[in-house]
């Protein structure tokens, strides 16, 4: 009976030793966890705020697709007002020159 006694006695110590790992190892895994929780949660904010700034460069690029067509139609008044420029030019001069402080001997 005593040495019943002695092997129950190691037996406890032994489980007693293994529980106590155990915990140990279950407190640092849950350390680990939430860790891993709380880095988890920053990527999923850090993917809602790129697709909220994807969603809002989307719209961006959408709304100036409309634009395109209009700068496009604006470069080609621009080309044919560039063309016309000298003459326009050499028309004010001379209505400059007529209605200006010069007289009709001048002139």
């Amino acid at each position: 009976m005593r040495k019943q006694k002695i092997e129950g006695e190691r037996l406890l110590k032994d489980t007693k030793e293994k529980v106590a790992k155990l915990t140990a190892d279950c407190a640092m895994l849950s350390k680990q966890m939430k860790e891993k929780q709380d880095e988890l949660d920053g990527y999923i904010k850090e993917s809602n705020e790129m697709t909220r700034k994807l969603n809002a460069a989307s719209q961006l690029i959408n709304g100036l697709a409309g634009e395109q067509k209009r700068w496009g139609e604006e470069m080609e008044k621009i080309k044919e007002d560039k063309v016309k420029l000298v003459g326009d030019c050499l028309t004010g001069s001379a209505f400059l020159s007529y209605c200006g402080p010069f007289n009709s001997v001048l002139r």
